[in-house]
């Protein structure tokens, strides 16, 4: 799916290539991420106040509220127009998304094994492959460019994982943070990592734990939150 580049010293000088910056879109009020919090606002402008994106041409955001409003702030900081891109859509869990109790118990096994599918849903297997299919069709459209894609956590997970050959973990999940921004290159069908995501920049950062129901994070062996 990805042609992985591991030393980027060996990569040919005068080639054309796309700088990608991949953003996790601001804190949620809730774990669907429907909606921005009053704290991922301010996220938001500390995101775009730290100049990790120097300049984008276009903006791709999945669908979903708390996604297509970042890639909307952006838009406006760098008057980038916004695609939805609907391949980039956050991982779906089918059914479970209704039960916050059944939720966090299909989580751990879908990320326990990749290739489970949960009730009218997907395995990570299966996400996987439609947002490589994605990344690399939006970045085909772009050479010697810098683009903005704005996901949720799960699929900054994966994506990430497509690019270093990582194996994705619930771990890396819980600790993706809100606002991260990783910065990547492309070239044809390869990828190069030049920072992964980070948010210490943040004033107030936060992850997927800190918007998990307690009855999710039970499930998953989460402490609870005090």
């Amino acid at each position: 799916m990805f042609e992985l580049i591991e030393e980027k010293e060996s990569l040919p000088a005068l080639r054309p290539r796309t700088t990608v910056y991949a953003v996790v879109h601001a804190e949620p009020v809730d774990h669907r991420g429907s909606e921005v919090s009053p704290r991922g606002e301010q996220q938001i402008r500390e995101l775009i106040n730290c100049r990790m994106i120097t300049s984008a041409s276009a903006i791709y955001s999945a669908p979903g509220g708390a996604s297509e409003y970042t890639a909307d702030q952006l838009s406006s900081e760098f008057s980038a127009p916004v695609k939805v891109i609907e391949e980039l859509a956050d991982l779906s869990v089918g059914k479970a998304s209704r039960d916050d109790d059944r939720l966090g118990e299909e989580l751990a096994k879908m990320w326990d094994d990749h290739d489970y599918v949960p009730p009218g849903g997907e395995s990570l297997e299966q996400a996987t492959e439609r947002i490589s299919h994605a990344a690399n069709k939006i970045a085909s459209w772009h050479s010697v460019d810098s683009i903005v894609i704005v996901v949720s956590p799960s699929v900054a997970v994966l994506f990430n994982s497509l690019v270093t050959g990582a194996h994705p973990t619930l771990e890396d999940w819980l600790a993706m943070g809100h606002a991260s921004c990783a910065i990547l290159e492309h070239h044809r069908t390869s990828w190069s990592l030049l920072s992964p995501f980070d948010n210490t920049f943040l004033s107030q950062p936060t992850t997927v734990v800190d918007v998990l129901p307690e009855a999710t994070r039970r499930r998953l062996g989460v402490p609870d939150s005090d």
